[in-house]
């Protein structure tokens, strides 16, 4: 089998689940050559896939701890094909999403993670203070161009057009190794845990299944998704909760892998103060921004430390 497709979801609406499968429906990948790994994450009502693709069944499978982390490691235990693309549970793939995705395996078999373009639909307008943070929910394209890097050993940073976790195409066998290195690790990444807004859960799972193998991460154009944003995600404060969290969850990363030395206390107050002092000016998006900075400064601080903001 070439692909499977892993779907964490939690408490998702009926009908926004229903676009998530129609979009697969869509897929031009032979039907016999994929399947779907639906992970049902500690939702307090059982999911249910009123329409499922015509092509491959739905196994749904019911993870009881709360965490992307934890959804994704239960679809990557299931999961059968040679390639795993994960797709969140408000995101629709391009219909020819997954043929893309095998035919630049074939191309280039010593990557190990890709993903490409991933576009917004947004249920309201996006206010004026939020465009320089979209990006921040996930939103990414690069164009047409393809970036590519295989010389990834010895690793000693984190590509910027590493894949994000939504549409995110990798290896089987760097999952895996990723699955075995947590059973052993003291404090993985947990990603998004109910309303908490962290992550890095898919930069860990890439940074060590893949970079520190010595496999290849790409950006692909010919891979497209539309990425759902209801109105509730275009809220200040929401924003405000994502800057600090993504922030501290980037901070953390970092240093437990060595991508940053870690601060001291006097660091951070220093750091944070010219942080407050250059960024409090600009309104708005000034207080997003030193939000974000000040984040990455506390989980640089104490990488061990869970996150509580």
């Amino acid at each position: 089998m070439k692909a499977s497709v892993v779907i964490p979801a939690h408490s998702t609406p009926p009908e926004r689940l229903a676009r998530v499968f129609a979009a697969l429906a869509e897929q031009t990948l032979s039907e016999e050559e994929w399947d779907i790994i639906l992970v049902d994450n500690a939702s307090p009502e059982p999911l249910h896939v009123s329409a499922q693709p015509a092509g491959p069944a739905c196994q749904v499978i019911r993870e009881p701890r709360l965490g992307a982390t934890h959804a994704r490691a239960t679809g990557i235990r299931a999961a059968r094909g040679e390639l795993i693309v994960f797709v969140d549970d408000d995101n629709l793939l391009a219909p020819d999403y997954l043929e893309q995705a095998c035919a630049l395996h074939a191309l280039h078999p010593d990557l190990g993670a890709f993903g490409g373009a991933i576009v917004p639909d947004f249920a309201v307008p996006p206010p004026a203070w939020a465009k320089n943070h979209l990006h921040e929910l996930a939103l990414r394209d690069l164009g047409a161009e393809a970036f590519i890097r295989t010389d990834t050993f010895p690793v000693r940073d984190y590509p910027w057009f590493s894949p994000y976790g939504a549409g995110l195409v990798m290896l089987r066998t760097a999952s895996l190794a990723y699955l075995d290195w947590m059973e052993t690790a003291d404090s993985p990444m947990t990603d998004r845990v109910g309303r908490q807004l962290g992550g890095c859960g898919d930069t860990e799972m890439i940074w060590i299944g893949v970079l520190r193998r010595g496999l290849g991460v790409a950006y692909s154009g010919r891979l497209r998704l539309t990425h759902l944003i209801p109105a509730v995600r275009l809220r200040y404060g929401y924003f405000m909760r994502l800057q600090l969290q993504g922030g501290f969850s980037w901070g953390r990363f970092l240093v437990s892998h060595g991508l940053r030395p870690a601060e001291t206390r006097v660091g951070l107050v220093l750091k944070g103060l010219k942080s407050l002092f250059v960024n409090l000016p600009r309104g708005a998006t000034g207080v997003l921004s030193f939000l974000r900075r000040w984040g990455e400064l506390r989980g640089a601080l104490d990488p061990q430390r869970r996150l509580s903001l």
